[in-house]
């Protein structure tokens, strides 16, 4: 695949998705997210890398203090 045809798939695909979908493409354009695999009915599965978890830490923290301790 050229690198025109990936960038025209990853375009469609932003398109296409739905707002928490359009959330990992950007954490997995910055290195804190990746993709694992697909799910039954196109659902893409995704883990937090070690550097979005250090990112995202103070987030989590807030919004879920016994995650935190």
């Amino acid at each position: 695949m050229t690198e025109r045809m990936a960038l025209q798939r990853l375009a469609w695909a932003r398109q296409t998705a739905d707002p928490a979908d359009k959330a990992l493409n950007a954490l997995e354009q910055r290195g804190y997210a990746i993709r694992t695999g697909h799910r039954p009915g196109g659902k893409v599965e995704w883990r937090i890398t070690a550097a979005g978890a250090e990112r995202l830490y103070p987030q989590l923290r807030e919004h879920a203090p016994a995650v935190a301790a």
